[in-house]
């Protein structure tokens, strides 16, 4: 069974504390090719947030990330502990392109900010 249900209630807790103005949405995606995991809507930002839980896989991360980059004034990822090393070396260790997303990690039923957005 996936953590992804867990991971979701910590993200929107997280939102809702960094961002005390949002409105959280799930699964939100009705004009979009990739649907935002979570998704926080106020005046003044967006945020965005996809979900990598203990058993998914990377296959559409890049298309994912880029499409809510697009339109979104922030955007995370959430990753289980098990996933950081393989998005470090996907994502940031050659290229710039994603170095403004966030990075929230999932360890021991917790969420915790490992890189700002």
């Amino acid at each position: 069974m996936s953590n992804e249900k867990e991971i979701r209630e910590k993200v929107k807790e997280y939102l809702s504390t960094e961002y005390k103005d949002l409105t959280i949405k799930e699964e939100f995606g009705v004009f979009l090719d990739s649907r935002n995991d979570v998704m926080g809507i106020s005046f003044n930002n967006i945020v965005s947030v996809e979900i990598k839980s203990d058993k998914d896989n990377f296959s559409r991360l890049e298309k994912q990330l880029k499409t809510y980059m697009g339109f979104s004034t922030i955007t995370y990822v959430a990753l289980d502990i098990s996933h950081l090393k393989k998005y470090e070396d996907k994502f940031l260790k050659n290229s710039y392109q994603f170095s403004s997303v966030g990075i929230l990690i999932y360890e021991n039923k917790e969420l915790k900010l490992y890189k700002k957005p």
